[in-house]
């Protein structure tokens, strides 16, 4: 019984390299067959299926004895990684399991981040090393052992950059927000159950798909933040961005103040929201992170109305004149965040508003430890000290403050 589990998958794996692999690498050929595609992998695997029968014996005929506890540890194993792969059967569907989407073009699938996909985005593969891993275990065949590690090999250096190109054409910035949520292999559970999460991701995803998509220069820009930029999490995303261009447009402003430009994102979101008269003026100490926003500012048709500063943005700040500003947005360093709420506040119109961002830093600021932690942490209980302002902090990424300086405030 344990050489024919241990036979059953030196003979099975084969179906797995032989159909995914040139599924992937020359999806235009076979999206051409659409269904004839499944006869592939029986073509190219019976002639290898019957070699390896005739060899059966020397395959099996290697092996390490393993103690009982071992044996035991391998069944949940592979226990665990047959559920899982129910699991993710039951959330794609047999279509999208057998990669329907990627051969048959009338089924393009939709993008699926809960159950298993929000403890790991390829729970499919997990499970595979999983059971070639617990079969090992039972068996003792070195064979099985092998085949573990190429399977782990294969999948992690071939398979899975290729589906993560493809999934992030597909799904665009819906899938590189569930690339920065859940990592590709390895489980993590606080998807699963919240934890270290303001929404949880799939949630995220769920907002993200029912927000107004993004002009094609500003999906470029996102594409190369994160494909060039050491910290693409940085950038504000779409729902934060709708959410700001929504602000400045609702609110009638006309001069905006951003403070931390990185590549550039927040600037042309708000800029669309301007009047063609409009200005925005946004700081930035990181010549870097200028010089790729300034190449989008130059492809904008928004270009008149945009103006970089190179520099700390508090001298720039000081620079203004009060009550020069219709709205301000903050999203710099966080130590500084009290000293440009106070200059913010100063430049500001009575009514007008200011946005900050990452107010509520993961939640760390309920247990504030480092220093980034504790001046968040600070400047929220300043914000809401702060008579001279009407404020509500909203939990949108991680966490905006939406104030409003009150008229009274300059008398």
């Amino acid at each position: 019984m344990i050489d024919l589990l241990a036979f059953m998958t030196i003979i099975l794996w084969p179906v797995i390299p032989l159909f995914w692999i040139p599924l992937h690498l020359f999806t235009g050929f076979f999206r051409n067959l659409g269904k004839f595609t499944y006869l592939m992998p029986l073509i190219t695997w019976l002639p290898l299926a019957f070699l390896l029968y005739q060899n059966r014996n020397i395959l099996l005929q290697y092996k390490v004895e393993l103690p009982l506890t071992v044996n035991i540890a391998g069944a949940v194993l592979l226990l665990i990684g047959t559920l899982i792969h129910l699991w993710t059967a039951k959330l794609l569907g047999i279509w999208g399991l057998i990669g329907l989407p990627q051969v048959y073009t009338r089924t393009e699938g939709r993008l699926v981040s809960g159950g298993a996909f929000s403890v790991v985005r390829h729970p499919t593969y997990l499970a595979h090393t999983m059971m070639f891993a617990g079969i090992f275990m039972i068996t003792g065949v070195i064979t099985i052992g092998v085949i573990t590690v190429i399977d782990l090999v294969v999948v992690l250096l071939l398979i899975i950059p290729i589906e993560e190109k493809e999934l992030t054409d597909r799904f665009g910035e819906g899938y590189r927000l569930y690339i920065s949520r859940v990592p590709a292999i390895r489980p993590s559970f606080s998807q699963l159950f919240g934890s270290g999460l303001i929404v949880p991701g799939t949630i995220e995803i769920f907002a993200l798909d029912h927000t107004t998509h993004l002009p094609e220069l500003l999906e470029d820009l996102q594409r190369e933040t994160h494909e060039k930029m050491e910290n693409p999490q940085m950038l504000t995303g779409r729902v934060e961005g709708r959410l700001l261009q929504m602000l400045v447009r609702i609110s009638g402003a006309k001069r905006v103040v951003e403070i931390g430009t990185f590549t550039g994102f927040s600037a042309l979101m708000m800029a669309d929201g301007l009047p063609d008269d409009g200005e925005l003026i946004t700081c930035e100490i990181s010549p870097e992170f200028a010089e790729f926003a300034q190449r989008y500012f130059d492809r904008s048709r928004h270009m008149d109305k945009l103006r970089l500063r190179i520099g700390p943005a508090i001298n720039a700040l000081r620079g203004m004149p009060n009550r020069s500003a219709d709205f301000v947005f903050i999203d710099a360093d966080k130590t500084s965040y009290i000293n440009y709420y106070e200059e913010g506040m100063r430049i500001l119109k009575s009514g007008g508003l200011m946005t900050v961002d990452n107010v509520l830093w993961s939640g760390r600021v309920l247990n504030p430890r480092d220093e980034d932690s504790r001046a968040i942490a600070e400047f929220d209980r300043m914000v809401m000290e702060d008579t001279r302002a009407e404020k509500v902090m909203l939990t949108v990424r991680d966490g905006l403050y939406l104030i409003r300086k009150k008229e009274q405030a300059d008398a």
